[in-house]
C-alpha cells in the first residue's frame, strides 16, 4: 500500500500520481526521460540493457520484463546472465555498481578504463540515465508504489 496519499486519477500509475504532488518536476522528469532516451549520444541498445540491470539489481520484475528495443539476446537471457554474476554483455556493470553503491571509491584508473570505450559526452548521458532510471525506481521502492513494479 503506498506509503503517501495517491490522487484518483484514472490511467496513471501510482508513480505518476505521486509526481502529480509536484507536477512542474513531473514535466521535467518526463521530459527528462524522453530526452535521454531519444538522444543518438549513447544507443538505445546500451540504454537498454542500463535499464535492465538496474532492475535486476533493484529486484524489479516489473522492470525486467519490460522490452523498449531488440537486444542480441533476450531480455531472460540477459537477467539470468546478471543473476549468474555475468555481466560480460554489459562492460559497464562493475562501474555502475560503484557508481550507485560507493561512487567516491571510482579511481582515475577506472574511468580512463571507461574512455578507452566510451566519450566524455557517452559518460556524461550514461551517468545521466542511471541517475534517472536509478532515483525513479527508489521513489517507487521507499514510497511502495509497487503498480507500477513488483520487487521480488
Amino acid at each position: 500500500m503506498p506509503r503517501i496519499h495517491l490522487t484518483n486519477q484514472v490511467g496513471e500509475s501510482q508513480l505518476e500520481k505521486a509526481l502529480s504532488y509536484i507536477p512542474d518536476s513531473k514535466a521535467h522528469i518526463n521530459a527528462l526521460h524522453h530526452q535521454i532516451w531519444n538522444s543518438s549520444i549513447v544507443s538505445q541498445t546500451l540504454k537498454e540493457q542500463i535499464r535492465l540491470f538496474l532492475a535486476h539489481q533493484n529486484g524489479c520484475v516489473r522492470c525486467m520484463s519490460l522490452s523498449y528495443v531488440h537486444l542480441d539476446t533476450t531480455h531472460q537471457e540477459l537477467i539470468q546472465q546478471f543473476e549468474q554474476g555475468d555481466y560480460s554483455s554489459l562492460p559497464l556493470a562493475d562501474f555502475i555498481v560503484q557508481y550507485r553503491d560507493n561512487p567516491q571509491l571510482i579511481t582515475a584508473k577506472g574511468i580512463e578504463q571507461l574512455r578507452a570505450r566510451y566519450s566524455d559526452e557517452q559518460m556524461m548521458e550514461i551517468c545521466a540515465w542511471i541517475n534517472l532510471i536509478d532515483g525513479l525506481h527508489k521513489m517507487i521502492v521507499s514510497l511502495d508504489l509497487y503498480d507500477f513494479c513488483q520487487v521480488n
